[in-house]
This record gives structure tokens, sequence and C-alpha cells, in this order.
């Protein structure tokens, strides 16, 4: 019951990286996932969350249907930026108490 999407190659932050190996590590994962039995979508989480026009544009020429950002809250659709999803974030360390407050709306970052 779990749908896989991509997260890229390495983890960098695209935003750094020049157009050709942003490239690289946005078509790497569709095509590993293309390969991967199973329910796979081709949606995007950003590293870190970040994101500019210029990733944007080639998370889309990759052939990604949409991106999610680091930022947010729940997704309740639609969006007007379907590059720019909110995302629920569940950082590394975040206690149980933590976690119970961000799913009810009280923390979003």
């Amino acid at each position: 019951g779990v749908t896989v999407g991509a997260h890229t190659w390495n983890h960098p932050n695209l935003t750094r990286l020049t157009p050709d190996a942003r490239r690289e590590e946005l078509v790497r994962p569709l095509e590993w996932l293309g390969a991967c039995p199973g329910a796979t979508l081709p949606q995007l989480a950003y590293p870190y969350g970040l994101a500019d026009a210029d990733v944007k544009r080639d998370v889309a020429a990759a052939g990604y249907l949409g991106a999610l950002l680091v930022e947010g809250a729940w997704w309740r659709g639609p969006v007007a930026d379907r590059f720019a999803i909110p995302r629920f974030n569940v950082s590394a360390g975040l206690s149980d108490a933590g976690f119970e407050l961000r799913l009810y709306g009280r923390i979003t970052r």
C-alpha cells in the first residue's frame, strides 16, 4: 500500500548545481523507479525543500508531474503551482509530542 516517489539521486541542494549536474540528479531516480516493481509516482521532494525557478523548470523537463517543498502543512489540493506543493515534514529527532503537535496542526515547520 505504499507509493514511492523521488528525492534526487544524491540529495544535493539543487539550486547550487550546474544545469547538467541537476539534470543527472533528477533523471537517474526516475529511470531507477521505472525499473522497480510496485507503485511509483513521478513526484519529487526537493532536498532541503530548496527550489527556485530554474530548478522547477528542470524538474518539469525531467518528467516529474509535481514537486514538494519542506514548508507548509498537509496538502489538501489543489495548489497554484504543482512544483511547489506544501509538504508535511517530519524532521529527524522530532519527539513523539512534537510529532503529535504537528499532526494536529499546532506546529508547521
